[in-house]
């Protein structure tokens, strides 16, 4: 059985549950905390629902250690763009 916490692998973890069958992925660029562009993917569900992963276009794996710094970072939104 697939399990997540909801960060990093949510999705992969909710992609392979039966509860959710007929999701599909699909891929979006959106701006990262510090203004880069990232490749983000999310699913879509029947019905025209979704499910981000905050970690897909917020998360700190997408910065390097060494540029990291909390005052640089900015978010609007989930993905959003400046």
């Amino acid at each position: 059985m697939p399990v997540s916490d909801g960060g990093e692998g949510l999705l992969s973890a909710l992609a392979e549950s039966p509860q959710l069958k007929g999701a599909r992925w699909q891929q979006q660029r959106c701006a990262s905390p510090y203004g880069l562009s990232v490749q983000a993917a999310f699913l879509i569900l029947p019905g025209e629902r979704a499910i981000i992963e905050m970690a897909q276009s917020c998360g700190l794996e997408l910065t390097p250690k060494a540029q990291r710094d909390v005052r640089l970072a900015q978010q609007l939104w989930p993905g959003g763009n400046r």
